[in-house]
């Protein structure tokens, strides 16, 4: 009864799920998929908040690594976190998300093809933002039948130089491949 009630349940809206759920977040290598991080928390609690406190927890497993991030993860707040800790984001960004234009003749757009541009603070202040480079590539991702077809994603990376590490490579080392 006492994790029941700290702990919480999933899956059904009036709690009779037969055993309490604790949330997981691990921080995996890619290559090997050996758990360099994780954190446990509450049911209820979200993967972005349990994901930062892991960067606040365990700051080194993020120095000098790039973490890869899916559409649901990506927040200026989360970003800032991992910058702190010493490492680089690449993240699948989902649809809705503002992505500005830079000011200027080139709109910010780069050799690479990349582009530059922000994440708007939650402050709202113009000096707060975070600067992101972003890609668009094609993805095979799972149909609805089991198929794969062909979509375009938006990333982002905070690996700014695109001399140092063009578009191509940001795509390569997130991948293709979606389930």
């Amino acid at each position: 009864k006492e994790n029941r009630a700290y702990f919480g349940t999933t899956g059904t809206a009036d709690g009779s799920s037969p055993f309490p759920q604790i949330r997981i977040v691990a921080v995996t290598a890619r290559a090997g998929r050996a758990i360099l991080g994780a954190v446990t928390g509450k049911a209820s609690e979200g993967e972005q908040s349990l994901l930062k406190a892991l960067v606040t927890e365990q700051p080194g497993v993020f120095a000098r690594r790039v973490t890869a991030f899916d559409r649901n993860f990506p927040g200026h707040d989360l970003i800032l976190a991992i910058l702190l800790a010493g490492g680089h984001v690449i993240a699948r960004m989902k649809g809705g998300i503002a992505l500005p234009f830079a000011d200027g003749p080139d709109r910010g757009w780069l050799d690479d093809g990349s582009r530059m541009s922000w994440l708007n603070a939650p402050s709202g202040k113009k000096e707060d933002r975070l600067p992101v480079r972003v890609m668009e590539h094609s993805a095979l991702v799972a149909g609805p039948d089991g198929e794969e077809v062909s979509e375009t994603c938006t990333l982002i990376t905070t690996l700014l130089d695109h001399e140092a590490v063009p578009a191509a490579a940001v795509r390569d080392a997130y991948g293709t491949r979606w389930s």
